[in-house]
């Protein structure tokens, strides 16, 4: 997000219109979340992903080909970004049943180092092309989302409970 700054000031909006944005922007992000729950309960939490990394993969070329678009995009790219948040602890837990803590602890792990050259990475692409930094980012979404969609979702089943046997002899 520090790249969006810069590159808003590059596209001729003003700090105080940048910080309205992302003003507005934070608040979307705390309906986002709520949202991003009933879509995993209603959609899945496949769908929800694929849905959320779509529209975040088509606000990032928002960002890269429509700079007049900006301060829209800025406000989708903190929703996009909020929709597929309740999907992973809901794939982790139906697929990993027994470690479930274990294997959301390895994913939220993987994911965070994944992210530490991202900053490196965006300066030195954006000195070659300031569109190219999230002309990136919407290929990486592609692929995630080609990899989710190709992946076979597990499904839940729900066992019934049979009542408990009486004893005999005991009042």
């Amino acid at each position: 997000m520090v790249y969006t700054s810069i590159y808003m000031e590059e596209a001729g909006f003003t700090a105080v219109e940048y910080g309205a944005a992302m003003g507005i922007a934070s608040v979307a992000v705390a309906l986002g979340g709520l949202a991003s729950g009933g879509l995993v309960d209603t959609l899945g939490p496949r769908a929800t992903a694929i849905l959320g990394w779509s529209l975040a993969a088509l606000v990032s070329l928002l960002f890269a080909y429509k700079p007049e678009l900006s301060l829209a995009a800025l406000l989708l790219w903190r929703i996009a970004n909020t929709l597929p948040q309740a999907a992973p602890p809901v794939m982790i837990a139906r697929r990993y049943i027994a470690s479930r803590a274990t294997a959301l602890a390895i994913f939220n792990t993987g994911r965070r180092l994944a992210a530490l050259p991202g900053p490196a990475l965006v300066g030195l692409t954006a000195t070659i092309d300031s569109t190219l930094p999230f002309t990136i980012r919407a290929a990486l979404l592609a692929i995630s989302i080609a990899i989710l969609y190709a992946m076979r979702e597990r499904r839940h089943v729900t066992r019934t409970m049979t009542p408990a046997k009486e004893v005999r002899g005991t009042s």
